[in-house]
């Protein structure tokens, strides 16, 4: 074999475990759905937030008191303290009780490209900082193009897929240009 069969066959390899992890999700997902696994409350992809500015910097804030999903995080973060890590997010609620915050975990890169997905998430933002280092970022036509810039490993993958398929988004093999693809929201 030559260097440039060996190439084409890892990338092959690698695009086939890709796609096998991607499976593996979907299937975990299904799985989970027909049997009942436990679901945390409260999506917070489904409650209002706005950007703030606070003397620690920029987070996001939501009062969606209306909102059964605001409701059910209320109740999760009065279980845990008013404190809690999720999907790269710190969750906080305020002395008031009715307002909660939230902060991605960590600082964000500078520069990396993002497009938005409702007034106020980025779908950068949507990723943990380690994974959003392993990632890039490209808007094409109306989708948002996810591409990883090493191997992902099957854990990485995995955590990726999940946000993705919240996202209403998918995974797209194809050889070498398979990719996540996350529809942009008008």
């Amino acid at each position: 074999m030559t260097d440039e069969d060996l190439k084409i066959f890892a990338d092959d390899t690698l695009d086939f475990l890709n796609g096998l992890e991607a499976l593996c999700v979907k299937r975990r997902k299904q799985i989970e759905k027909l049997f009942g696994a436990e679901k945390r409350s409260g999506d917070p992809d489904k409650v209002q937030w706005t950007r703030e500015e606070g003397m620690k910097g920029k987070f996001e804030k939501s009062e969606d008191i209306n909102n059964p999903d605001f409701k059910a995080m209320l109740k999760e973060l009065a279980s845990h303290g008013g404190k809690l890590y999720r999907d790269g997010f710190f969750y906080w609620t305020f002395k008031n009780g009715a307002t909660v915050g939230r902060k991605l975990k960590g600082k964000g890169k500078e520069g990396k490209p993002k497009a938005e997905v409702s007034d106020s998430q980025d779908i950068a933002d949507k990723f943990p900082e380690d994974l959003r280092a392993m990632l890039s970022f490209e808007v094409q036509d109306e989708s948002v193009i996810i591409k990883p810039r090493q191997f992902l490993g099957s854990e990485n993958f995995a955590k990726i897929a999940s946000i993705v398929q919240q996202q209403n988004g998918d995974y797209v093999s194809a050889g070498k240009d398979s990719h996540f693809r996350i529809p942009l929201k008008k």
